[in-house]
């Protein structure tokens, strides 16, 4: 689940731990949330974004299946 986002979160150099120190979580609360054991509550989602993507939007970011970014030279 969330392609987009662990994504990110390799790029940033961050790790679950991080993640889930800035949202008040544990890192395996945020592990099953994150590989679909669980659901992830949208205002958790927010806190994400907000606290660690604040320039990436949201809807990439929870995206369900990967994106794949355009390029001119296809």
């Amino acid at each position: 689940m969330f392609p987009n986002l662990k994504a990110e979160i390799a790029r940033a150099g961050f790790t679950y731990e991080d993640i889930a120190k800035k949202i008040g979580k544990t890192r395996e609360w945020l592990e099953n949330r994150l590989s679909g054991k669980c659901n992830l509550p949208i205002d958790v989602a927010f806190q994400i974004k907000e606290k660690c993507f604040p320039s990436i939007d949201f809807v990439y970011l929870f995206k369900s299946s990967a994106i794949v970014p355009f390029s001119d030279a296809d």
